[in-house]
């Protein structure tokens, strides 16, 4: 495995609990959804005070935090299904493990 800052893993943790979130919003559970939610907030919030996350990666942790309350809107703005997190997060999967 390579050496990585510290942000790296928590990246990866982040996408798999917003898939995991996607995809229970997707069935409707949106209790459980909500306390996957609470999990993926700790984990942005992790990354926003992490030293080795600088510029554009802040910006990103923002936004999939406002994606993700976003769709526990009664009208949500934003289109974003549990395939495309796994896309978007799969890169960093792969980094960490390579």
């Amino acid at each position: 495995m390579n050496s990585f800052g510290t942000h790296l893993p928590l990246v990866v943790n982040l996408g798999k609990e917003l898939s995991e979130f996607f995809a229970l919003k997707e069935k409707g559970e949106i209790e459980s959804a909500r306390v996957v939610a609470t999990r993926a907030e700790g984990i942005i919030d992790s990354l926003l005070v992490n030293p080795d996350l600088v510029g554009g990666g802040i910006w990103e942790m923002k936004k999939w935090r406002e994606i993700m309350n976003d769709a526990l809107s009664d009208e949500p703005q934003f289109s974003v299904s549990k395939l495309d997190v796994e896309i978007y997060f799969r890169p960093f999967a792969l980094r960490l493990y390579e």
